[in-house]
């Protein structure tokens, strides 16, 4: 369950089972849908067994943190060679295939003519750019640790001397 209680907000998801993967795949969608436009979220967490960043590396491939929305892609398609359609990155799906380990990019783009037509092949150039962590700002608060004791008071042991 997510809440955001001063906007009297909150999401309610149910699943089967409860490890790193179904976070890590909540949260993304959480970030890359309420939250896509801010810059940082506080996350509180309740449940550090399954609630961590590494789960995000565990379920997604490193290389997602270079795709983002709004990135420019540049769109060439087998029927029509030499012309490029331009467009955007609209959504990136939260998850990966197993199988591929590839993700899928919905691009929003013009259609001129309506050239482009359903399930026609297409390669797709992702604008490079600096690298940006795509990593949630908010991470598990480290568990306090209770101030240390004083030492109780004792006196002064004495110092041994070697004899002989």
């Amino acid at each position: 369950m997510f809440t955001e209680p001063l906007a009297g907000w909150r999401q309610v998801s149910v699943r089967a089972t409860r490890t790193k993967a179904d976070w890590a795949v909540e949260m993304a969608g959480l970030l890359e849908g309420r939250y896509a436009a801010c810059e940082k979220v506080i996350v509180v967490c309740d449940n550090l067994n399954t609630h961590t960043t590494r789960a995000f590396y565990e379920v997604f491939e490193p290389e997602r943190g270079l795709v983002r929305r709004g990135q420019a892609a540049k769109i060439t398609v087998n029927a029509y060679p030499g012309r490029t359609f331009n467009g955007k990155v609209a959504f990136f799906d939260p998850t990966v295939t197993a199988e591929t380990r590839t993700g899928k990019v919905r691009i929003e783009l013009a259609n001129p003519g309506g050239l482009l037509k359903p399930s026609m092949y297409a390669s797709v150039e992702l604008a490079a750019g600096p690298a940006r962590a795509r990593t949630p700002a908010a991470r598990p608060l480290p568990r306090a640790r209770p101030p240390p004791r004083p030492a109780p008071h004792a006196p002064p042991r004495p110092t041994p001397r070697r004899v002989g």
